[in-house]
């Protein structure tokens, strides 16, 4: 059956409007994810889109592959170099982030609205680190971010849903991201915990 001249006019403007304005999806991939919640640990609700996060970007470090070869290259007594020490600066400059770590990380933060004035590379160029909000660390890694709490030591911390995501092409570029799955270790009642505490409001308002 022939198609009308205005509806098939109408369908072809239609396809190539969609053709033109919309963008295609970047596909994401779990970084890091958890099955359970450390020991003492629940979400009492959902954290406020406005809380400003202080997210850090661990990159990948380089030359990890070679590290076998690096330690036998001191410890091997048949070595020109045995019994050799790295200095600390050394150390760093052989696992220094590679510039396209860093390019690829900071073009992705500025892609998704976190403007250069607002991301600082700390000296070691290990870490990315940005303040955000919720809301924006939300849209960045695909997740969802709740208030918990300890249940012995009321302590609380703002920390991300079961996983957090990133696209395919990034995620290579990075260790890990902070704050998300991974809970701090120390949870006594501090004047610092209760400051994060009047912050992030009452508990179960």
């Amino acid at each position: 059956m022939l198609l009308p001249s205005r509806l098939l006019l109408a369908l072809v403007l239609g396809l190539t409007s969609v053709g033109t304005f919309a963008s295609p999806l970047v596909p994401r991939v779990p970084h890091e994810s958890r099955s359970i919640l450390p020991r003492g640990w629940a979400p009492v609700r959902r954290a406020e889109s406005d809380f400003i996060l202080p997210l850090r970007t661990g990159l990948a470090q380089s030359n990890l592959e070679a590290l076998e070869e690096f330690l036998l290259d001191v410890s091997d007594p048949e070595s020109p170099n045995y019994g050799g020490h790295w200095s600390p600066a050394k150390v760093a400059a052989t696992f220094r982030p590679s510039s396209e770590s860093v390019d690829t990380v900071r073009g992705w933060l500025a892609e998704s609205g976190i403007g250069a004035e607002r991301v600082r590379l700390t000296p070691g160029a290990s870490w990315l680190v940005a303040n955000v909000t919720v809301a924006e660390a939300e849209e960045l890694l695909g997740t969802e971010y709740y208030v918990y709490e300890h249940a012995d030591s009321g302590h609380v911390q703002v920390r991300c849903d079961k996983a957090y995501h990133l696209p395919e092409h990034v995620s290579k570029h990075v260790d890990l991201i902070t704050p998300t799955i991974h809970f701090d270790k120390q949870v006594r009642r501090s004047a610092e915990g209760q400051s994060v505490k009047s912050k992030i409001g009452k508990l179960g308002s």
